[in-house]
């Protein structure tokens, strides 16, 4: 669907007893790309150099203006390209602006070349995105948060306000091992990606309930 037609598919589809609407992310469009999801280093990409790309907060905060019950969710959101106390202000930002409506969709990405663009590590894309997640995490809960890891510093901050959610949802999307491990110790929900066959799902399923 595209731009003209975001606010009246989302109050259609809130009329109409949906539970949510989402919406896709990218940081930046390489002019040449490689891979898939699943497979980041064979295969031909689903996506073109060409492809329009929005910033989704900014889709949701607007949309959120419009609906008043309907849930706005990312999927998914390249969590590791940023640093993670300025996704958390974006994210706590249209959490207030919705009320408490956002699901947060994020995925650990599978295009280099975008890690490429953004000067950063491919390889680390993993571990960046676990240590992202603990300090939102930690900026959404505590009072005064101070950490030191691999990839983030910060001496004491503060961070208000807090979302309107005790315990946004945070949904791990991609169906590797690693996403499939990351869902069901960090996350709170699963997003599938790449589920070829329904007896896939089912198998994946059951890796989760057993993580």
């Amino acid at each position: 669907v595209g731009p003209k037609g975001w606010a009246e598919l989302t109050v259609a589809a809130e009329q109409a007893g949906f539970e949510s609407v989402w919406v896709p992310e990218h940081l930046i469009m390489p002019v040449k790309m490689s891979g898939r999801p699943g497979t980041p280093h064979e295969g031909e990409p689903p996506i073109s150099g060409t492809t329009p790309a929005w910033d989704p907060f900014l889709q949701l905060a607007w949309l959120a203006a419009q609906t008043s019950t309907i849930r706005l969710g990312t999927n998914v959101y390249n969590i590791g390209l940023r640093h993670p106390i300025i996704t958390a202000r974006a994210l706590t930002t249209a959490d207030l602006l919705s009320n408490g409506r956002v699901e947060f969709g994020i995925g650990a990405s599978w295009l280099a070349e975008e890690w490429e663009a953004m000067e950063l590590p491919f390889e680390t894309r993993g571990r960046r995105v676990d240590e992202s997640i603990e300090v939102i995490r930690r900026l959404f809960s505590e009072d005064v948060i101070e950490h030191e890891a691999e990839f983030f510093r910060s001496r004491p901050v503060q961070f208000l306000p807090k979302p309107v959610q005790e315990r946004m949802p945070f949904h791990i999307g991609g169906d590797s091992p690693a996403a499939l491990r990351r869902a069901a110790t960090l996350g709170d929900g699963w997003l599938p990606m790449a589920q070829r066959e329904p007896e896939q799902l089912a198998v994946n399923i059951e890796t989760l309930r057993h993580t």
